[in-house]
């Protein structure tokens, strides 16, 4: 309750969970085109489609766990919560990782 008493605290705080979150939105930019992103104003952002889980099994690897589901009709989807600003660099640099590996393989076994 301390945040919500301090103002600018709470306006601090209020900016910088936007930021991490137009920092996750801009990230999935780059792997769009291979899998479908939910648009989203909410500090998460879901994937889904057939190279979605790919991508979080790749990202989990390398320590950026997501939450996959185990019911049937999400079998497909991933969800990506927001995180530190300064993850975000390591993040977007595996995004492209994995995009370059994921169209290396493609154009590899048509």
């Amino acid at each position: 309750s301390a945040l919500f008493e301090d103002r600018e605290r709470l306006e601090d705080w209020l900016t910088y969970q936007k930021a991490c979150q137009a920092e996750l939105v801009e990230a999935f930019k780059s792997v769009s085109d291979l899998i479908n992103v939910k648009e989203t104003h909410c500090n998460f952002v879901f994937t889904y489609g057939t190279n979605a889980k790919q991508l979080g099994y790749f990202l989990a690897e390398r320590g950026f766990v997501a939450r996959m589901y185990d019911l049937p009709i999400l079998k497909d989807a991933v969800r990506y919560s927001i995180m530190d600003l300064a993850q975000y660099p390591e993040f977007k640099a595996l995004l492209l990782e994995w995009r370059e590996q994921f169209v290396k393989k493609r154009t590899n076994h048509p």
